[in-house]
């Protein structure tokens, strides 16, 4: 993204920029609320679910059928749903509708199953037996951003993003979603000015997207359109599937970073010393100006240690002619 003038004003996410831009997330002021609000959608029964919900069960826990891999079977009780004895039933929406959400989810697939958790019922968080296996496509993998469809394209698939990890669990075992999720948003005419973002995606307590944008709904999803409300949904048609602890909250505010020319002086003048300063100050990272690329490795470093994110990168661009117009290096550091 290349941006020549200051704009804040039009969007949810403002955009700060300085000649030029290289990385940029959306910024807003404020901390993230810790558990608070939190909305329990699997537990004892389907309530909080609308409509018909199929062959869907509430069970105690699930685990590989006897003989047969390919399916999940249920334990009688309660805490815990189960997409039916073989595995395909109806998709579930909640009757309640959620914009920006922290979601956690715990799931469990049998051996070459899929199902997805479509935030607003549009943006799909792919749900899949991943286990020891390559990827055939971009988003097709568990905890990939799964991809848009469009029949005139060629190819029809596009936008899947990849996890950049693959954590994985084998079949029969629960696993983890922690996102953190934001709505897409619309001026007071309905038009569109910023594209939903996941914020964060976390697989199996690994780090699997940071700050992916998604232009549209993506493949499956319930809805063409997009809108500022929307269902949570499960994929229920897919393959067999066991959700649990399943629970959703307040995103609390966009992501705040500072610019590197507000953090140093003299006690943090290195990028570890600058890192430590913003964890403890509760920003979520930093936008510094470029210096070369291994300045940047190390301030990446020291950034991924503390679970903090790099959100923009700031350069000069030299117009007079004839002049070399940027840092050549530019390109090896991106």
């Amino acid at each position: 993204m290349t941006e020549t003038a200051i704009n804040s004003t039009k969007s949810a996410w403002p955009t700060l920029s300085i000649v030029t831009l290289l990385v940029c997330c959306g910024l807003a002021v404020g901390r993230d609320c810790s558990e608070c609000h939190k909305l329990r959608l699997t537990g004892g029964d389907l309530s909080a679910w609308r409509g018909n919900t199929g062959d869907w069960t509430v069970v105690q826990d699930a685990a590989l059928a006897p003989g047969n891999e390919t399916l999940l079977a249920g334990q009688a009780g309660a805490g815990a749903i189960l997409n039916g004895p073989q595995g395909k039933t109806v998709n579930l929406l909640t009757k309640q509708e959620f914009g920006d959400v922290r979601a956690h989810v715990e799931f469990m697939v049998s051996k070459d199953s899929n199902s997805g958790v479509y935030l607003m019922g549009r943006y799909e968080v792919q749900v899949f037996d991943s286990w020891q296996k390559p990827s055939e496509y971009p988003g097709i993998e568990c905890g990939g951003v799964y991809e848009r469809w469009d029949e005139s394209r060629d190819p029809k698939g596009f936008e899947g993003h990849s996890p950049r990890v693959n954590a994985s669990k084998a079949p029969g075992q629960w696993q983890t979603f922690d996102v953190v999720f934001r709505a897409p948003r619309f001026d007071k005419n309905g038009r569109k000015i910023a594209n939903a973002r996941f914020e964060k995606v976390v697989h199996n307590s690994v780090l699997v997207h940071r700050a992916v944008e998604v232009t549209g709904p993506t493949r499956a999803s319930a809805y063409e359109d997009e809108k500022p409300l929307g269902p949570l949904m499960l994929q229920g048609d897919h393959g067999p599937v066991a959700y649990r602890n399943l629970w959703v909250a307040p995103a609390g505010p966009n992501p705040f970073f500072a610019m590197d020319t507000a953090t140093v002086d003299p006690n943090h003048k290195t990028a570890a010393q600058q890192a430590q300063m913003l964890k403890e100050l509760g920003y979520d990272g930093l936008g510094p100006a470029y210096s070369g690329v291994g300045p940047l490795a190390e301030t990446l470093k020291e950034l991924d240690a503390r679970d903090l994110q790099l959100f923009a990168l700031y350069t000069g661009i030299n117009i007079d002619p004839g002049a070399q117009a940027y840092d050549p290096s530019l390109k090896e550091a991106m």
